[in-house]
């Protein structure tokens, strides 16, 4: 993006400017793309300026996201799977219930990836004592299962996630889903019990064993 588009942005997102703010979007439009200008325009007056990601490099290829949400959402209905769109139009929501364990299966779009997970962990339902176990096994899932990637995140809670690339087609999307869903099945069944401790008992909570 050019330092002037740039300039621009941080006038319109900056909350102690708001008369520039108010002038330059006279007069916005005449200088900048439309997927710009909405997009500014959605942000600046719903106070949102997350819709723009917070990155500049983010901005650039709003509309080529839209463009592969609308294309997952194609693939999403040729295999009949419900689904929900985020407010900001870049995430999908997938609920599965599985006998009875339910659970939600996130995409996020970005420019050049997707990426598809769910959580398995919640940072403060990880048992500190069982850390180390719990990652070690982890890491040896990830070695001996296919497309199967578990990962934490800064917080400390615990994925099945895949990403793949824009360009993926139908057949690729699918096994990398399927991937994310073993992956959360493959935790609980297989994984927990040889943790043990709370891992094991919450494994057995959600699977309904007594």
């Amino acid at each position: 993006m050019s330092i002037l588009y740039k300039f621009i942005l941080f006038k319109l997102l900056n909350p102690s400017i708001i008369a520039i703010n108010i002038i330059l979007l006279k007069d916005i439009y005449k200088i900048l793309p439309l997927n710009y200008f909405l997009l500014i325009w959605k942000s600046f007056f719903v106070n949102r300026p997350e819709i723009v990601y917070n990155d500049w490099r983010l901005c650039l290829p709003m509309t080529e996201i839209i463009d592969t949400v609308e294309k997952v959402k194609g693939w999403l209905d040729e295999l009949n799977l419900n689904y929900f769109i985020s407010q900001n139009g870049t995430e999908i929501m997938l609920p599965y219930k599985i006998d009875e364990r339910t659970f939600n299966v996130r995409i996020v779009v970005a420019p050049e990836w997707m990426q598809l997970f769910c959580m398995i962990m919640p940072a403060n339902e990880v048992p500190q004592e069982l850390v180390s176990t719990i990652h070690a096994n982890l890491l040896l899932a990830n070695f001996n299962l296919n497309e199967v990637t578990f990962s934490i995140d800064p917080e400390g809670n615990i994925y099945s996630e895949n990403d793949l690339p824009v360009e993926a087609d139908l057949v690729t999307f699918k096994s990398e889903l399927g991937a994310v869903v073993f992956g959360y099945q493959y935790f609980f069944e297989q994984l927990a019990p040889k943790i043990g401790g709370a891992v094991e008992q919450m494994s057995k909570d959600k699977l309904g064993i007594t």
